[in-house]
């Protein structure tokens, strides 16, 4: 799918079967709604009106909150990623980087953050220890 929405992707994203058009201007939105829907229908792929929503303000995709055009975390799933219990097994950390890499791109610096942490995964480290530093690099996360 990502593949059919090239041309479109400066102003669409998808996720599996989920698909939303953002834009600043409503002026700006009906010309990438138009030009989104030409895209699908020369792929040849039917739409289901009763699932489509056009216009809104704002949409829920997968984790995040699509507003005029820019997406952000859903808070409710961040809040529920505060509340997580800190990983005390690298198995556990494994999760939690993998959660905290979903929203990688609302995170500045992610990849300096979680850094120390992935290096914690490592086979080489004997031993995950939950320590002061470690509980650091969880929160800076």
């Amino acid at each position: 799918m990502k593949t059919i929405l090239r041309p479109v992707r400066a102003f669409a994203d998808t996720y599996v079967d989920d698909m939303s058009v953002g834009s600043g201007q409503w002026s700006q939105h009906m010309c990438h709604v138009k030009q989104y829907l030409q895209v699908i229908r020369d792929a040849g792929i039917t739409l289901n009106l009763e699932k489509c929503d056009f216009g809104k303000p704002e949409v829920k995709l997968v984790g995040h909150i699509v507003v005029s055009g820019c997406r952000k975390a859903d808070p409710e799933r961040t809040q529920a990623m505060n509340e997580m219990t800190r990983p005390s097994t690298k198995r556990e950390l494994r999760i939690f980087l993998g959660a905290m890499g979903y929203y990688s791109d609302c995170i500045q610096q992610f990849a300096q953050l979680a850094n120390p942490l992935t290096d914690l995964t490592s086979t080489r480290t004997q031993m995950f220890s939950s320590g002061e530093m470690n509980r650091r690099k969880l929160s800076s996360l």
